[in-house]
């Protein structure tokens, strides 16, 4: 049992930005995604980091997952605008055609050169 502490008062919230966007919460997807069909038909797309830097500077890595046959691919990325590149690396890859890509429509997926 704890000594000397007020649980009669409300603890006061954290108004740091970091905090209350943490705070924040999404409104939820407007309908259900039809899942893919076939291979490479649905892409899921995703950039993970800032992550503690690599000895060669990299910070974020890019993920990618086919939605019909569970395959994933990861590639290592130094900036966040890399991400397009590292989408035509991939694409090449595939056996068929990417017919829809799922992402968070981050900034760096809505750009025009996307």
């Amino acid at each position: 049992m704890a000594e000397g502490l007020d649980l009669r008062e409300p603890l006061a919230l954290c108004t740091y930005e970091a905090c209350l966007e943490g705070r924040m919460t999404r409104a939820p997807h407007k309908g259900h995604i039809k899942p893919g069909r076939y291979p490479d038909e649905l892409i899921h797309i995703d950039i993970v980091g800032p992550l503690k830097p690599a000895k060669d500077g990299l910070l974020y890595f890019v993920h990618f997952y086919c939605d019909k046959t569970k395959e994933a691919e990861c590639y290592t990325i130094k900036h966040k605008s890399k991400a397009l590149d590292k989408f035509i690396i991939f694409q090449t890859s595939r056996r068929g055609q990417i017919i829809r890509l799922r992402t968070d429509n981050g900034g760096e997926f809505i750009s025009k050169r996307f």
